[in-house]
């Protein structure tokens, strides 16, 4: 048998809470991949919605689909879980809400195999109320596809390239997943820590600017949800990666730090547009977000705009979150 005509199992996860709305077009999205060597495994995390139901009714129909019902635990539990039931060669990430292009796993695992790659990674789609942010067409910005080494993943990750931090985007060997697991104390940027914890690991990465997913972005995001202090828990996981890098690499360490500024200009932006009032917490995003904003700055990691943003709100926040509240007055009035 030629190589090529090999097939390996896929492994896709998908955790579930409360997606009804649009777990129809994922699981469709599935069901309808030119690859076929597929097991599909759901965890319904304790759905109060139809969500289960529909998910039972699919398994009905396709013998690949595994489906799991347990007791609201948060995703990152959830996502632990689902790797515990892997079967496959190789494993791909979905979120309940967003789907994929019937190509994609092909694509992927092809790349993968031909590449011997411990990753393969591709871009997506963003959808943003029902609307595609970044559909720029291929034509003026053809497919580009490179082979990367240990070090070049490491650059990639810690510079501007966003889709180096996502889960979603990306085709595992099975082998560095198996026993990898999600910080389950980290709600938030857990999956970004995840990558980064493979990616000390593997050789050998495919980037292709191909795009296969289309991803939804929703009122989960960190930017759409009410503020609280489970969101700082992106620091966390920011500064377990900054730590690595002063210890494994010295010389993106600039990077590392401009990260971890990025973080706060986030949380800062996020914590003004909810009107998050607890000075306490406010005051200590804006020392660190200046404590780091040489670094910021040095590697140019963020646009002008947002960053004059950022830096208004480490001084003014309160006066910024007034500007906020009388805007939104007036556009009522």
């Amino acid at each position: 048998m030629n190589n090529n005509d090999f097939k390996e199992m896929v492994s896709i996860l998908i955790p579930v809470y409360n997606a009804a709305e649009f777990l129809r077009q994922c699981l469709d999205s599935i069901v309808s991949q030119t690859y076929q060597e597929l097991q599909v495994v759901i965890i319904d995390d304790g759905s109060t919605d139809d969500s289960l139901s529909i998910c039972e009714e699919y398994a009905t129909k396709h013998a690949y689909f595994e489906v799991y019902h347990q007791e609201n635990i948060g995703v990152a539990e959830t996502r632990n879980r689902l790797l515990d039931h892997v079967a496959g060669d190789y494993v791909l990430f979905i979120d309940a809400d967003d789907w994929i292009d019937p190509q994609m796993v092909e694509y992927l695992e092809t790349k993968a195999r031909t590449f011997h790659a411990d990753i393969v990674t591709c871009h997506a789609f963003i959808f943003e109320n029902d609307k595609v942010e970044n559909n720029v067409s291929a034509a003026v910005f053809p497919v580009q596809e490179e082979v990367w080494d240990r070090e070049r993943i490491v650059r990639e990750f810690l510079g501007p390239n966003a889709f180096m931090h996502v889960l979603w985007s990306k085709l595992f060997d099975a082998k560095f997943v198996r026993n990898a697991r999600f910080v389950k104390e980290i709600s938030h940027g857990e999956d970004s820590l995840f990558v980064w914890q493979l990616f000390q690991k593997v050789e050998k990465v495919v980037m292709t600017t191909r795009k296969l997913y289309h991803y939804r972005m929703s009122a989960t995001s960190i930017t759409h949800q009410s503020f609280s202090l489970k969101k700082m828990s992106l620091l966390v996981a920011c500064e377990r990666i900054y730590e690595d890098t002063v210890r494994f690499w010295p010389q993106y360490v600039d990077f590392a730090r401009a990260n971890l500024c990025l973080a706060n200009m986030q949380l800062l932006i996020s914590a003004a547009q909810c009107n998050y009032k607890n000075k306490e917490q406010i005051q200590k995003l804006q020392r660190d977000f200046r404590k780091n904003l040489t670094c910021l700055k040095r590697v140019n990691l963020v646009d002008c705009r947002l960053l004059r943003k950022a830096i208004f709100l480490s001084h003014g926040y309160f006066l910024y979150r007034i500007m906020l509240l009388l805007r939104r007055v007036t556009v009522t009035v």
